[in-house]
């Protein structure tokens, strides 16, 4: 048997393993922590879109929109809230649930451009549409 057969792993292929097993750690607290971001915008703004509700959605408050938000939709009586990152890698979607005060609107319309930041968001309902303008 050769001397070099008998060394066990090179130091080359040591040094790969080593940094895909940091990349690899490294993605995985990325992955958690834009979860986690994402998981906490989310019930905070359920918290105060629920709020609205309370207020016939005649309501203006504030929210810190995070990196990993990409961007807020509707469908039907819901609020879709995307986050997205590493080019597509780390994606995922959390839902505010409005259906209980569905027969005040008949569909949602957001408006606003969103990077991380503070928004001002502007709630009321026109013509059965609930309307959301977020502003900075």
């Amino acid at each position: 048997m050769s001397q070099r057969a008998s060394q066990g792993i090179s130091r080359p292929a040591l040094y790969i393993l080593l940094v895909v097993v940091s990349v690899g750690g490294l993605f995985l607290g990325l992955r958690f922590q834009i979860e986690n971001v994402s998981t906490q915008f989310s019930q905070s703004f359920e918290l105060e879109m629920r709020a609205t509700a309370e207020e016939d959605f005649l309501r203006e408050f504030v929210v810190e929109v995070p990196v990993a938000i990409l961007s807020l939709t509707s469908e039907m009586d819901q609020i879709i809230i995307t986050y997205w990152a590493l080019g597509g890698l780390i994606t995922g979607d959390r839902i505010v649930d409005l259906s209980e005060w569905r027969d005040q609107f008949d569909s949602i319309e957001i408006r606003g451009f969103f990077l991380p930041g503070e928004y001002s968001v502007e709630v009321s309902i026109t013509d059965r549409i609930l309307r959301l303008e977020f502003s900075p």
